[in-house]
């Protein structure tokens, strides 16, 4: 490295530098008291130096020039597959035999056991289910697993329907699988951690989470070692439904269950895949003297830090700070911001703006932006750039409507942990149970898998349907018609002549897929074909030729 030596005033250093640097090299190095404090640096270090100057000390307005880190990991699935695997082996892949046989299986039997030498369980009513009780084994467990998923796809308003006789509620799935009692019983003795180890609330050790500790614990291992998640992810709120009196129980008025147990988790943006989450259990001390939500999001990024990953959150988690180390770390970031976060700048928020109009400011590492309608942002990843918002248009004007580039990103990568509590409630087991930790465990992690099934499909195939005349209203003197969604056929365009469009109406309907049906072979289709249109059209094409074939017999 080049000394520089001979140093009388600053200036003279000034003229080794670059001219668009001068000014932030002089506002870090040059003041009042030392004219001699560059002695033994060289231009080029100094103004690469990203450490030298603290993040929230000088703002400017003016616009970021972008140096976002690259992306340098890879969104892959972390085991070898075969090109014919199914559902089931990505299910074997996070709930392993070893963890039903440890937990579930010896937990559950240990547990059964401590209640049969309890008082009550020495007591029992001579009716009662227990005294049928044999201990569970693997396939047993299994079984069980498969019944409460099941009854997450099929729903029932009563637990007992499921095991009905009644030709309007069977479902054959659920008797052939397991007795209703045997179910009943396994569900009641359901235990997932060994009691004899637990420490009392208020001593030394205690842990709030105890119950699920070990499935938790293994839960968190699999996800994140399973997916490595791409370059945009985000970190937002989870809820677990929970009513009953906890502790840690939360309310979440934005949350479409307000009341429960709380999650934090980091999601891939492209899919909502949930790499790593932690759950809330009560107030935990500070590894930093940076607060507790700099903590958390920087336990959640720990083993994504370093690879060029853009993460997305909201203003509960923004800062400054907490931005300004993550870019150090070579990961982006982008969220809304509250403005009486430490590091802001006064000007940013007392600025006052009119409509479309939006003010800038950077340290040469944060964008600090605010819009119209009091929309701040923080971003390291992006300049002050307006870009047309895809799909939206002013009504007035019939030009493109625009927005920053940092917030159509956000809006376009934010939404990933919304979209994992989405797949994550089709399928959902919700039932009342006096046990907060059964509703944990029984939150299935949302595997996104190519052919999934759908709740509606698999309703719309397994569900008891029957065909009904479609009432006529009082004064109706038509007669009442609704459109056949399996033979009618639409182009998605404006109807003009020769589209090619049909549209048929039935006088019947299907009153549980809440649409019309023609009676052959469109209801058949409707409840027996996953893709009814194509197989209408195949049967069509079958029709045709058996005709075709049956003139050219005659000819």
């Amino acid at each position: 490295m080049e000394v520089v030596d001979d140093v009388v005033e600053g200036n003279a250093v000034l003229d080794q530098v670059d001219p668009e640097n001068r000014d932030l090299f002089r506002e870090i190095f040059l003041n009042e008291n030392s004219d001699d404090e560059f002695v033994g640096f060289d231009a080029e270090d100094l103004e690469n130096d990203e450490g030298t100057v603290e993040f929230e000390d000088k703002w400017i307005q003016d616009d970021l020039i972008v140096h976002a880190p690259v992306f340098r990991g890879e969104k892959k699935i972390n085991v070898d597959l075969d090109d014919d695997c199914e559902m089931i082996d990505f299910f074997k892949l996070i709930v392993t035999e070893q963890f039903l046989e440890e937990v579930l299986v010896q937990e559950t039997n240990k547990y059964a056991a401590d209640f049969f030498n309890s008082p009550q369980g020495r007591n029992l009513k001579p009716q009662s289910r227990f005294r049928k009780w044999s201990d569970v084994d693997l396939d047993n467990m299994k079984r069980f697993i498969a019944i409460v998923i099941g009854m997450g796809l099929v729903q029932h308003q009563d637990l007992q329907d499921y095991w009905s006789t009644d030709e309007m509620l069977r479902t054959p799935f659920f008797g052939n699988t397991m007795t209703k009692n045997r179910f009943l019983m396994i569900m009641s003795l359901f235990h997932l951690n060994n009691n004899d180890n637990h420490v009392p609330r208020g001593q030394d050790g205690h842990d709030p989470i105890f119950k699920v500790r070990r499935a938790y614990d293994h839960f968190r291992l699999k996800f994140e070692d399973l997916y490595s998640p791409g370059e945009n992810i985000a970190i937002d709120e989870g809820m677990i439904a929970w009513r009953g009196n906890y502790s840690f129980r939360v309310y979440m008025p934005d949350k479409p269950d307000k009341f429960g147990v709380k999650l934090f988790m980091l999601c891939d943006s492209s899919n909502g895949y949930c790499s790593r989450f932690e759950m809330y259990h009560g107030t935990q001390e500070n590894v930093s003297n940076k607060g507790k939500i700099y903590d958390l999001v920087m336990r959640l990024m720990n083993p994504y830090l370093g690879k060029g990953h853009k993460l997305y959150v909201d203003n509960f988690y923004t800062s400054p700070i907490l931005f300004h180390d993550l870019f150090q770390r070579r990961t982006g970031a982008c969220g809304t911001m509250r403005v009486n976060r430490k590091g802001v700048p006064a000007d940013l928020k007392t600025v006052k703006l009119k409509k479309g109009e939006s003010v800038a400011m950077t340290n040469w590492t944060l964008q600090l932006l605010n819009c119209k309608r009091d929309v701040h942002m923080c971003t390291t990843v992006h300049n002050a750039e307006f870009i047309n918002v895809p799909g939206r248009v002013d009504r007035t004007t019939g030009q493109p409507i625009q927005h920053p580039r940092c917030i159509v990103d956000y809006d376009k990568y934010m939404g990933a942990v919304d979209r994992c509590d989405q797949i994550i409630a089709y399928p959902a087991f919700k039932r009342r149970t006096l046990k907060w930790w059964i509703k944990g465990e029984t939150t299935p992690q949302p595997t996104v898998v190519r052919g999934a099934a759908n709740p509606r499909d698999v309703e719309r195939l397994t569900g008891r349907h029957f065909l009904s005349k479609i009432a006529q209203k009082e004064g109706q003197k038509s007669k009442p018609l609704r459109t056949c969604p399996v033979c009618s056929t639409t182009t998605g365009k404006r109807k003009t002549v020769g589209d090619g469009r049909k549209t048929v109406r039935s006088t019947y309907e299907c009153k549980v897929c809440d649409f019309g049906l023609c009676v052959h072979p469109c209801f058949m289709l409707n409840h027996t074909k996953k893709d009814y249109k194509q197989a209408h059209q195949r049967l069509q094409d079958q029709n045709e030729t058996v005709v075709t074939q049956t003139k050219l017999n005659i000819l």
